[in-house]
C-alpha cells in the first residue's frame, strides 16, 4: 500500500464525516463510559483507603474529570486550537456531567449525590482546561 493512502481514505466518502467526528469525540465518550461504571457501585463494594480514602476518592474525581475536560477539547476544537468559547463550552460539559453523575449515583446502594462532588469536578475540570492549555498536543495537531 502507498505509504500516502491510509485505510481511512479507502472508505467511501458518505462515511469520512462520521468516523472523523467519532474520532473526535472518542474519547470523551471513553472517559465518560468510566466515570459512569465507576460511580455505578454500591458503596459496600468500594474499597476503603483509610487515612487516605477521603483524598484518594476526591483525588478520583479531579483526575476523572480533568481527563474530561481535555477530552471535550478535543471534541469541540480538534484539530484547531481551542477558542474561549470552546473552553467554556468544555468546562460546561464537564458540569453537566458532573451534576447526571450524581443524580445517577443517588440511585445506587450506599451512594448519595452530593453538590460538592461536582464542585470538585469542576476543579478538575479546570485543571484539565490548564493542562490542555498548556500541553495543546492533547488536543490539537500543533
Amino acid at each position: 500500500m502507498d505509504e500516502g493512502v491510509t485505510a481511512f481514505c479507502l472508505l467511501p466518502s458518505a462515511f469520512r464525516p462520521l468516523l472523523m467526528s467519532l474520532s473526535r469525540w472518542f474519547p470523551a465518550l471513553l472517559v465518560m463510559a468510566i466515570i459512569f461504571i465507576a460511580s455505578s457501585f454500591p458503596k459496600s463494594d468500594i474499597v476503603d483507603f483509610a487515612a487516605w480514602d477521603l483524598v484518594v476518592k476526591k483525588g478520583g474525581h479531579v483526575m476523572g474529570y480533568a481527563l474530561l475536560a481535555i477530552a471535550y477539547v478535543r471534541g469541540l476544537a480538534y484539530p484547531q486550537r481551542p477558542t474561549a468559547r470552546q473552553l467554556l463550552g468544555a468546562l460546561v460539559l464537564v458540569g453537566l456531567y458532573g451534576l447526571t453523575d450524581e443524580y445517577h449515583q443517588s440511585f445506587v446502594t450506599g451512594r448519595v449525590a452530593s453538590v460538592w462532588d461536582v464542585v470538585i469536578d469542576l476543579g478538575g475540570g479546570l485543571l484539565g482546561l490548564a493542562f490542555s492549555l498548556r500541553f495543546p498536543r492533547l488536543t490539537t495537531d500543533y
